[in-house]
């Protein structure tokens, strides 16, 4: 990425949050803080992500860029100015609002951002597709899954998202993940803002609080899921690669002994 387009990118962050602020009745030195704090999340995200993956394939390294660049380092810059103008223009403890803004803007990271990267990067090509059962469970499990947070109230159904998201990253893989974990992500918060669900059953705190435990709970949901779907994939990279060496081998081994018997049908037996 070019100097340029980072630039207009940065730009664009700051006119598109300062004006969506202003239409909303906002002040604008606490819009402008706000822009420049999910100005630098990004860009600080990107570029310490940057120099850690070496080239962009779905790897280890990858993975570990991105969880300290977009996850880690990145949010927490943004946490750190947006929780500063939380505490200037409200009555806001600095620790409690760096924590929230931190949650919420690593959530968005781990769920938006796999998406995006499974739309643009390219990915080795798996030995076999997902069967369409498996993918029409998926889907099945996590629509019924959402749509539960929005109809019950004080039923712990928040845990059933671990087994669930540990199905998709076992039998889907990595793009059935980074859409699941959207759709579930999605359909979870806006049940919990709307006071429905297993988050929003918990009265002894307020409606931030209730949504901050919910997005924590889906920060290591997801997480986890995504270092189980990881290390599915490395494990079977590293058995295809197996058998990919010991195909060669047995052909190399074909080989030599053709020239072998070549090499006896041409010599005079003598």
């Amino acid at each position: 990425m070019t100097r340029m387009t980072l630039t207009i990118i940065a730009a664009a962050i700051v006119v598109g949050e300062v004006t969506v602020n202003l239409v909303e009745d906002q002040d604008f030195w606490w819009s402008l803080g706000w822009a420049a704090a999910n100005t630098a999340e990004p860009i600080v995200g990107a570029i310490v992500a940057r120099h850690l993956i070496r080239d962009f394939s779905v790897d280890r390294t990858l993975a570990k860029g991105f969880l300290f660049g977009g996850v880690t380092v990145g949010p927490a810059v943004g946490a750190t100015i947006g929780a500063t103008v939380l505490v200037l223009s409200n009555d806001f403890g600095w620790i409690d609002a760096w924590i929230d803004v931190w949650v919420g803007d690593a959530l968005g990271v781990l769920v938006v951002g796999p998406a995006i990267m499974v739309l643009v990067l390219p990915w080795r090509r798996s030995s076999a597709a997902p069967p369409r059962l498996d993918l029409t469970i998926g889907v099945v499990a996590v629509s019924v899954l959402g749509i539960l947070f929005f109809v019950t109230d004080g039923v712990p159904l928040g845990y059933v998202a671990i087994p669930v998201l540990a199905w998709v990253a076992l039998r889907l893989g990595s793009r059935g993940l980074a859409f699941a974990a959207v759709l579930l992500a999605s359909l979870a918060t806006a049940a919990t803002a709307r006071e429905r669900g297993p988050w929003a059953a918990t009265a002894d705190v307020d409606a931030q609080e209730q949504l901050g435990r919910q997005q924590f709970f889906l920060l290591a949901a997801i997480g986890g899921a995504w270092m189980l779907a990881l290390e599915v994939r490395r494990r079977v990279h590293a058995v295809e690669q197996a058998g990919a060496a010991r195909a060669e081998l047995e052909r190399a081994l074909e080989r030599a002994d053709l020239v072998d018997q070549v090499q006896r049908t041409l010599v005079p037996r003598r």
